[in-house]
């Protein structure tokens, strides 16, 4: 089965709610906690008050 997973670049802990964290360790984490084949990765960026946001959208499959 497709599946996709979307990185948003803000930390949704309850320690840093909305902070800025990187999506390549967002992406790395996942990739270490799930066994997948990754078919598609779709990158974009957003300029929004004086900040560059990163976003990412997976597109995989479950082994």
């Amino acid at each position: 089965m497709i599946k996709t997973k979307l990185f948003t670049g803000s930390d949704t802990t309850k320690a840093n709610p909305g902070n800025y964290v990187e999506c390549d360790g967002e992406i790395n984490e996942f990739l270490e906690e799930n066994n997948v084949e990754i078919i598609d990765i779709k990158f974009t960026s957003t300029y929004n008050n004086d900040q560059i946001w990163n976003s990412a959208l997976m597109i995989y499959k479950e082994k």
